[in-house]
């Protein structure tokens, strides 16, 4: 029997509407008006929605163990809404916040409604965001939005010039590529699984000098792939030996920084891989002085943290003390203590203060949010641990996502930002419905579970 015979015709033209609504969803979650902040105009529906799915299916919600995350959302908001209170932050600040925090959770509802009757649409939705970036540069080419990514692309704000950027085309090229290995992991040949985060890594380091995250990623997640291959029984040697499989990715780790600190250093990678990895070696070689040079927000946030661990300092967040200063003057160099205070002296000019630095989803959390924020990532962490532990292998066809997705996910937590609302929901609904379908408060979908138990006798 063949895995579409399983489904009956009316099944069908259900799941291909809600592959539809979720390419919709991924097309227009790109494209942006702007209030206070950027609002993507997927965003203007699910916003309004989420209530009425929260009281339409709470009771569905709390037999199938989707709760937890909506209640934790719910107190990193009020802990967010608390500490702007307590710290007589601006309204247009909290507003903004608001907004970010209120669409992790929309998109987090969303996609717990769509998925749940099309688990196969999630390469619907990835070919949607695909296409969102290129129609937006392409076709609405927002002034505000382009400036925007061009200045982070570039180095400036030409608003046309951002195609020429390399960091542009790289997540161009990640974004279509992967559609395959998220989409339809299983019936994907193991050979492309493989090879695509191998050449985008090559692709990453040969193009830009800030491609070293992309390749650390795509070097863990062919780790995880190369262990998973395509059965559950392969899948689970993953939970089973996950300590092995931590201590093989710290080794990978400890090699893939002495790779790149050696052909960076010689110019292998070009003269700019070279200057930006001695700028940041100034004051040692070590990982940790890496990080450091190359990721020192992180850094900087900890004694502002520490100084105000209950409250923290709500999203306006004003470095009044100088906490950056301070650590640039300990540990930096002459040149960024100059281009810091360039910056000081420019937003002063239009009368804004510095903000304390963060670049990390946990200390913009415990930032803005107070001790709740440090608590709620610490959470996510966790879960992320119980399904490499127990969940591996719930739901096969999403392996190829969660070996895309994990590791970028680990690095954002200590040194990255949130940039797109959707991709946090995405990700804790997904780790939600492995862990249902582990937990077994939800089942695999019978043609789902047939093509499973196909490649495990493989």
């Amino acid at each position: 029997m063949k895995v579409k015979d399983l489904i009956p015709p009316a099944e069908r033209r259900r799941r291909g509407h809600i592959a539809f609504l979720l390419f919709l969803l991924g097309l227009f979650a790109e494209t942006k008006v702007y209030l206070y902040g950027a609002i993507a105009l997927s965003e203007l529906v699910i916003f309004a929605l989420t209530p009425i799915l929260v009281l339409k299916h709470y009771y569905r919600m709390r037999r199938e163990g989707f709760l937890p995350f909506i209640f934790m959302m719910g107190g990193l908001i009020v802990s967010m809404l608390i500490s702007s209170a307590w710290n007589h932050t601006p309204l247009p600040y909290v507003i903004k916040q608001f907004a970010m925090l209120y669409g992790i959770l929309a998109y987090y509802i969303c996609f717990y409604e769509l998925l749940r009757q099309n688990m196969r649409g999630l390469g619907w939705f990835f070919f949607g965001v695909a296409l969102s970036h290129i129609i937006t540069i392409y076709a609405l080419n927002p002034t505000v939005t382009v400036s925007e990514a061009g200045s982070a692309y570039i180095g400036q704000g030409d608003t046309y010039d951002i195609v020429r950027g390399p960091l542009f085309w790289i997540a161009r090229v990640q974004a279509f590529g992967q559609i395959p290995i998220i989409g339809s992991y299983l019936s994907t040949p193991f050979v492309y699984s493989i090879f695509f985060p191998i050449a985008f890594s090559a692709f990453a380091l040969a193009s830009t000098v800030s491609g070293r995250g992309a390749a650390l990623f795509a070097f863990l997640s062919c780790l995880i792939l190369a262990v998973g291959r395509k059965s559950r029984e392969k899948m689970q040697r993953l939970s089973r030996h996950f300590l092995v499989f931590v201590v093989l990715g710290l080794i990978g780790v400890v090699l893939f920084k002495s790779i790149y600190s050696y052909t960076a250093s010689t110019g292998m990678l070009g003269d700019a891989a070279r200057g930006k990895y001695e700028a940041q070696t100034s004051q040692g070689s070590g990982l940790i002085r890496l990080l450091m040079g190359g990721r020192s927000e992180f850094f900087m946030a900890i004694p502002a943290a520490i100084h105000r661990p209950i409250m923290g300092y709500g999203p306006q967040a004003e470095d009044k003390d100088g906490y950056a200063l301070r650590f640039l003057l300990k540990y930096g160099d002459d040149q960024a203590v100059k281009n810091y205070n360039k910056r000081r002296l420019d937003m002063l000019r239009f009368g804004y203060r510095m903000s304390i630095p963060t670049h990390s989803h946990v200390m913009w959390a415990w930032i803005t949010c107070g001790l709740f924020g440090l608590i709620f990532f610490l959470w996510l962490v966790y879960l992320v641990y119980q399904h490499m532990r127990h969940y591996i292998a719930a739901i096969p066809q999403w392996y190829g996502y969660f070996a895309l997705t994990i590791p970028p996910f680990l690095w954002d937590f200590f040194f990255s930002p949130i940039t797109q609302r959707w991709s946090l929901g995405l990700f804790a609904a997904c780790l939600f419905f492995a862990r249902a379908v582990g937990r077994g408060t939800m089942r695999l979908p019978p043609d789902m579970e047939l093509e499973a138990e196909k490649h495990d006798t493989k």
